[in-house]
């Protein structure tokens, strides 16, 4: 596996974690919520820094597809 895979898996897996983290909001209280809110918003812009040439070949698969 190449390095940037194992860093989107590793973003991917926080992501997760942070999410079941953030939803537990009366065991982790409010300032731990609005941290892990706060960290995971920083997690998702560099997940999609991270995929940005996928989002590039969507338009192109679009218009390979019509026909």
């Amino acid at each position: 596996m190449k390095r940037q895979a194992h860093y989107k898996l590793a973003a991917d897996c926080l992501m997760v974690a942070g999410l079941l983290l953030a939803m537990t909001n009366r065991l982790t209280g409010n300032q731990a919520h609005e941290l892990l809110g706060t960290c995971l918003l920083l997690l998702f812009i560099g997940h999609n820094v991270m995929n940005w040439r996928w989002y590039t070949t969507i338009p192109q698969r679009w218009r390979s597809n019509r026909g």
